[in-house]
């Protein structure tokens, strides 16, 4: 039975540690158990409560007693209604103090046990002025806040909103305060159903913070905001409800920080975008520096190559050259001496560009006039291309353009671009020239023709070597040309790119660096053109 009158006891005495309890049996006013508060409160240790009656503790026992009596004839049902009562009460070392005083009850075991409700109010008159003056403070600041503040009761309706929700939405808070459904006739109708949980979860006792909703404005327009949510919980009899009587709703004007999101998104993809960018260089790189290793790896290979099979060649076309001035050899004998004789010279030339693709060897820079050495190359290619009439157009080209370059390089890449634009194009067709000066150092130099161009998967191949598309037997083509061409450029510090489309040929961009001559000066008389 002890046991269970602990747990009655415990039960009597759970709740907010800043209320003095003191259990106590109706029949004889002993304690029978109090709560640590107590103990502070009035200076006794919990043993010796528990031998002391309850109307030991007051300064007036006879009129404690007296209202002990009138509430022992309460009902059950009206007990709990009587108002706290102020009363002077006494410390184990005679001091005494004003407290605030409630009653609990409950019966066990046919006995009939009451518990005591103090808290200390000797400061209370300060205090509740304090609190007056406090409250006035509260509501002058909570009208002044920034953000839109909202207090609903139990039931949904408005209790109080700050003026801010007038400069925010439009709606003063007279006409929220007239509102049947506030706030949700004013939320976007999208948004209304989330809204509207959120309410029900703070009559329930749920909190939340930031969630985003829309409001139409009066004025029709339409806002973002950020609601956080909180339920406002009243003590009853000196202990809280777990019912809230109110709760709080501040919305926050968060169309900054929209902005910032928009902003930052669009941030997002442009670092991605640079990151795309910066992988496909690397991966650029990378192919660059393969390459590089290739063809550091066949340069070795091709030096020990052109030495072996040119030193043959040469003793085979002396004893070509021998047997051919025998004057006994007949004139079909003569002929094919004279096709084999080819094949050796293509031979011989197959091997100097693949070294030359390989391992390209750069002379000392020599004074050029551009515009000449252009001349002289596009003389040589219309040699070798007798039965085609193209016409040829000089674009922004000067007069004359002396600077110094690897001359013999160069005249090899313009040799093969031009050949190639060339050989690209039909009887009739036009070919242009094109001069640029990018800058003081960098020229521009484009071969434009008008062939059938280039098929779009095979415009990445055209610099690898051996890749053509010439399958033309009275023109064959090694696929070395634009491979040695662009290993050229790069060792002179320069690049050949090209761009291509179907049916409308294609254009070559020869960049290359250079270092003007100054005497004579660079002349630009004007662009010329020429057929």
């Amino acid at each position: 039975m002890a046991k269970e009158l602990n747990g009655l006891c415990e039960h009597l005495l759970y709740g907010v540690s800043t209320i003095a309890k003191i259990v106590f049996r109706q029949s004889d006013l002993s304690i029978v158990a109090a709560n640590k508060r107590a103990e502070l409160l009035y200076g006794y240790s919990q043993s010796e409560l528990e031998s002391l009656s309850i109307l030991e503790l007051s300064s007036d026992p006879p009129s404690t007693q007296r209202i002990i009596d009138r509430l022992t004839s309460i009902s059950d049902s009206l007990f709990h209604s009587e108002t706290p009562l102020r009363r002077t009460h006494r410390r184990k070392d005679g001091s005494e103090f004003v407290a605030h005083v409630g009653f609990d009850r409950c019966c066990f075991e046919n006995q009939t046990y009451m518990c005591k409700y103090v808290q200390d109010a000797s400061g209370v008159l300060h205090t509740e002025k304090l609190l007056d003056e406090s409250t006035e403070r509260f509501r002058a600041v909570a009208d002044y806040t920034y953000d839109w503040e909202s207090w609903i009761d139990w039931d949904g309706k408005l209790i109080w909103v700050n003026p801010a929700v007038e400069r925010l939405t439009g709606f003063s808070v007279q006409e929220c305060l007239q509102m049947i459904d506030y706030p949700i006739q004013m939320v976007a109708p999208q948004d209304r159903p989330m809204l509207e949980q959120i309410m029900q979860g703070a009559i329930a006792g749920n909190s939340g913070n930031d969630i985003e909703f829309r409001v139409v404005t009066k004025d029709a327009s339409l806002k973002c905001f950020a609601v956080s949510w909180q339920p406002l919980i009243e003590p009853v009899h000196g202990a809280l409800s777990t019912k809230p009587s109110s709760f709080r709703m501040s919305m926050r004007d968060i169309a900054d920080r929209k902005q910032m999101e928009q902003a930052l998104r669009e941030h997002s993809l442009h670092l991605e975008e640079l990151a795309s960018r910066r992988a496909l260089t690397i991966v650029e790189l990378e192919k660059k520096k393969i390459h590089t290793q290739k063809l550091a790896a066949m340069g070795e290979m091709a030096a020990s190559i052109a030495h072996e099979i040119n030193n043959p060649l040469a003793g085979v076309k002396n004893a070509i050259k021998l047997v051919g001035e025998e004057s006994t050899l007949g004139s079909p004998s003569r002929e094919l001496l004279v096709c084999v004789n080819k094949e050796i010279d293509r031979i011989a030339k197959l091997v100097q560009q693949f070294h030359q693709l390989c391992r390209p060897s750069l002379g000392v820079p020599v004074r050029v006039d551009l515009h000449q050495l252009a001349l002289q190359v596009l003389v040589w290619v219309q040699a070798q291309c007798p039965n085609k009439s193209i016409q040829v157009q000089w674009i922004g080209w000067p007069e004359a353009f002396d600077c110094d370059v690897h001359e013999p390089e160069l005249r090899q890449i313009l040799h093969n671009l031009i050949l190639n634009a060339f050989e690209a194009s039909l009887d009739g067709e036009t070919i242009q020239l094109v001069f640029e000066r990018e800058s003081h150092c960098e020229l521009l130099l484009k071969i434009v023709d008008q062939g059938n161009g280039i098929d779009p998967d095979q415009l990445s191949h055209v610099f690898e070597p051996f890749f053509t598309t010439k399958f033309d037997s009275r023109q064959p083509g090694t696929g070395l040309g634009l491979s040695v061409s662009r290993s050229l450029a790069i060792a002179l510090g320069g690049t050949i790119e090209v761009e291509s489309q179907l049916g409308q040929g294609s254009t070559f961009l020869l960049r290359l660096k250079i270092s003007e001559s100054l005497d004579p000066p660079y002349r630009n008389l004007g662009p010329m053109e020429s057929s």
